[in-house]
């Protein structure tokens, strides 16, 4: 499977055969995709603990082995999981580009709001693949095209209001540009810090904020 097949099969062509993912970024048939660059003096920190079923699409990447949390994904496919680039980067190389984590390091843990490796709830996926945008890099603003996709070596089983793929939507850039323009409020989570410096939180966590330009 190749990188663009990995990204682009969660999509489906718009009436002019573009294809684009969640909020509407274009997905070229070399891999190029339209991100926005993070920022990285601007992370959120604190919120309130999600409850149980409230973001069933929401996974855990975990270490094979040691079930130790380091980043968190989403769901898509019963197989399929988009991440962070820089989740599955061990170092970077200037001759051959980004060293990657192997697949079978991570596993996914899905069905579960807890990160504590004592805490059993939920399913658990090896991974089998992994890819990442070709042009992810850490430059001088930070990360740039930070997009992964882990294919898991079974797919996960679907249970309602527990473990479900995130509804994926199609949106043109200039409906996207009048959600920021009226600074729509949406919600982050994770398993982020909950204060400025802070160590992260066993709890998925949620956060209010306002779509704001980049």
């Amino acid at each position: 499977m190749s990188l663009y097949e990995a990204f682009s099969s969660t999509t489906e062509p718009n009436s002019r055969g573009d294809k684009k993912l969640f909020a509407g970024p274009k997905i070229a048939p070399d891999g190029t995709i339209e991100l926005w660059r993070p920022d990285e003096t601007n992370r959120i920190v604190g919120g309130t603990r999600a409850r149980t079923g409230e973001f069933p699409f929401v996974v855990s990447l975990q270490s094979s082995s040691e079930w130790r949390h380091f980043c968190g994904g989403t769901l898509i496919k019963p197989s399929k999981v988009i991440s962070a680039c820089h989740c599955l980067v061990l170092r970077q190389s200037f001759s051959s580009g980004p060293v990657l984590k192997s697949a079978e390091s991570v596993t996914i843990h899905a069905g579960t709001t807890s990160v504590d490796p004592n805490y059993y709830i939920g399913q658990r996926r090896y991974g089998k693949y992994v890819f990442v945008h070709p042009q992810c890099s850490n430059g001088p603003t930070g990360w740039e095209y930070d997009f992964s996709i882990i294919i898991t070596r079974h797919p996960f089983e679907f249970v309602e209001g527990i473990v479900e793929p995130l509804q994926t939507i199609n949106m043109s850039r200039s409906e996207v540009d009048v959600l920021i323009a009226q600074k729509t409020e949406c919600t982050a989570i994770g398993w982020g810090a909950l204060s400025e410096k802070g160590p992260g939180t066993v709890n998925l966590m949620k956060v209010a904020l306002n779509l704001v330009p980049d």
